[in-house]
């Protein structure tokens, strides 16, 4: 009944005839063949999942699944879970800096125990991996347009300020990391009032605490205030839930894709499909996905680099899909390298995926005569650092066929870029670079 009021009793009758039809052989029914039915149906059968990330639905992401796309609204959830730590608890430790390190054995007691090395090896495994969370968190919180919701548990009591490198390897979860950037009055304030208002970039945050009683399972023994306790959850998640998202005409945050959406030039359809042996494969974003994955991963300061085996080792290491590597050519990105690496010297600094948040007023972005500032995010691609100037280069699969369409299409990302940068590194963007996959060739802008 509840399908068929949703509007699936058609497809749900279809999949019971089905069940129906498939076991018509067998005499005596029984759980254990209906058991065998459904995971021998999970596995030969798969589910396409036909929803773009453009059209106007509520998805499901991951963190790392939601880089580079955008939505008005979002939740991260479950941000009070512990950090995974199981890659220390191996008994031989890989770090790609360090090498290998195994445990000690103490033959007369039998057992194994953490040397100083093995010790270091852990300390900087852990610290690699929290810098990547950090990274991560960076994404989440830059996904919405006009409104973040964060939701996770943690012991309010315990959460101090975050002021040094040393209290963000400190904390083990995100909650922490983000309360942390709250003064100890202000997490009084909280714990006191359940309730807390804070501006923050321009941006208004409000924090919420339910009480731990609050969030009791339905599964548990009910009490006899159980019931209020459950409606006092009911009514706070509610609010969260009904509350109204009023679209701004000036967006206070933008990423520069979208600021590049807005202007005229950016529709440019003089482009053919990626032809693969996928039918109606057109998924340039997961193409152009791919090949950025690629040139993050490789070492392109290296003069000796294979990158042919560079990848085929990426893919025993399960960092790379086969499935990923169908959709990407091996010698283009093999060309780009080369190409690449002849603009960097010896003693150059190479930064791939360097994120950036700043503010520009509103007026030098979009077409509004509003000085507001705006913030704006994104992703340089490669940045060259030499002794006095940068080198900006950023990659593109999009299969315009000539230079003066690229430059025509990118030249304000790109300007936007370098003006970050400058901003970031007090050094001048004396290059920017278009390097169009399709073409294999390096575009000055």
């Amino acid at each position: 009944m509840y399908f068929a009021i949703n509007g699936y009793g058609q497809e749900f009758e279809n999949h019971l005839h089905l069940l129906l039809d498939s076991i018509n052989s067998i005499k005596n029914y029984s759980l254990a063949e209906f058991i065998n039915y459904v995971d021998t149906f999970a596995e030969e059968m798969s589910f396409d999942v036909n929803v773009k990330d453009s059209e106007n639905s509520v998805q499901i992401n991951t963190i790392h699944s939601s880089k580079g796309l955008e939505y008005p609204v979002v939740f991260l959830i479950d941000t009070g879970s512990r950090f995974n730590n199981q890659s220390i608890k191996d008994r031989i430790l890989v770090e790609n800096e360090f090498g290998i390190s195994t445990k000690s054995l103490d033959i007369e007691n039998h057992c194994l125990y953490d040397s100083p090395i093995n010790l270091s090896f852990k300390k900087k495994i852990v610290q690699e991996e929290k810098m990547e969370q950090m990274r991560l968190l960076y994404v989440a919180l830059t996904r919405p347009k006009n409104f973040l919701t964060v939701v996770g548990t943690t012991n309010i009591e315990k959460i101090t300020e975050v002021k040094s490198a040393q209290d963000v390897l400190g904390c083990d979860n995100y909650l922490s990391w983000i309360l942390g950037l709250f003064t100890s009055s202000e997490l009084a304030q909280l714990s006191k009032d359940k309730t807390i208002h804070k501006n923050c970039c321009n941006a208004d945050v409000q924090i919420n605490m339910l009480d731990q009683q609050q969030l009791q399972c339905n599964n548990e023994q009910v009490s006899k205030n159980q019931p209020k306790i459950q409606s006092n959850f009911n009514n706070n998640f509610e609010k969260v839930l009904d509350r109204q998202f009023v679209e701004s005409n000036l967006v206070k945050k933008n990423s520069v894709s979208q600021i590049l959406s807005d202007e005229q030039h950016y529709n440019i359809s003089d482009f053919t499909a990626k032809v693969t042996d996928r039918e109606g494969d057109e998924d340039f974003a997961l193409i152009g996905t791919v090949y950025h994955k690629i040139m993050q991963l490789l070492d392109i300061k290296n003069p000796n680099l294979d990158v042919k085996k560079q990848i085929e080792q990426f893919v025993i290491d399960g960092t790379l899909s086969k499935e990923e590597l169908d959709i990407v050519d091996i010698d283009k990105i093999d060309i780009a390298c080369k190409k690449i690496a002849n603009q960097i010297g010896a003693d150059d600094v190479v930064l791939k995926e360097q994120q950036f948040v700043c503010f520009f007023p509103a007026n030098q972005l979009i077409n509004t005569s509003s000085i507001d500032k705006i913030l704006v995010q994104g992703v340089a691609d490669l940045i060259i650092i030499k002794n006095d100037e940068i080198c900006l280069i950023d990659y593109k699969t999009s299969r315009i066929k000539t230079d003066e369409k690229f430059i025509q299409k990118y030249k304000t990302q790109l300007d936007i870029y370098a003006k970050a940068i400058e901003e970031y590194y007090e050094k001048k963007v004396s290059k920017k670079v278009i390097y169009s996959f399709y073409l294999d060739k390096a575009i000055i802008i």
